[in-house]
């Protein structure tokens, strides 16, 4: 009656005792300035910030514009560091509001970034509030029991553009040729 095609009693209730391991601490988050200066540790080639999809190149190029008094790049630093620290393991119990919100005031603007919002407007202040939180969790301040990530691939120092070192300034080079 309870067996099946291949004599298996399907009205038994089955019981496996399997230890599962105790879930480890989750990476910690690291700052918008790491992120900036280390796109070879980025775990995401794209990203979407509000109701926009933008490749690497375009957040780091983000990441590198000061905001200059505009609320939307403020939040979009935050918001581009967060994100990253959620795709690399980061805990975003604390945080998940946050990014909702901050994707909704995003999504209110059409085309990518930047919006020029000014930070004493209802909306930037709503992004400059919302930078704060995820500042808090990128510095991570909201995620005590986290475990320190890997070192990054390489030397250690910033991944630099491509185009190589920065020039040396005049007066750099006026100082090395006087000595």
């Amino acid at each position: 009656p309870g067996d099946d095609a291949w004599g298996y009693d399907s009205g038994a209730a089955y019981v496996y005792d399997v230890e599962l391991p105790e879930p480890g601490p989750s990476a910690c988050p690291l700052s918008q300035g790491f992120w900036k200066t280390h796109p070879r540790a980025w775990p995401t080639d794209s990203m979407a910030l509000g109701a926009q999809t933008y490749e690497k190149d375009e957040l780091i190029r983000l990441l590198r514009t000061p905001p200059r008094g505009d609320a939307s790049l403020i939040l979009a630093h935050q918001l581009i560091a967060t994100k990253l620290n959620v795709a690399n393991g980061s805990d975003p119990t604390l945080v998940s509001a946050a990014i909702l919100d901050a994707d909704a005031l995003l999504s209110s603007f059409p085309g990518k970034l930047p919006y020029g919002v000014g930070p004493s407007t209802a909306k930037g202040r709503a992004m400059t509030a919302g930078s704060q939180a995820m500042d808090e969790y990128n510095r991570g301040l909201l995620t005590p029991d986290c475990a320190p990530p890997p070192e990054p691939e390489g030397d250690g120092r910033p991944d630099m553009p491509e185009q190589g070192f920065p020039p040396r300034s005049k007066a750099m080079m006026r100082r090395q040729q006087a000595g």
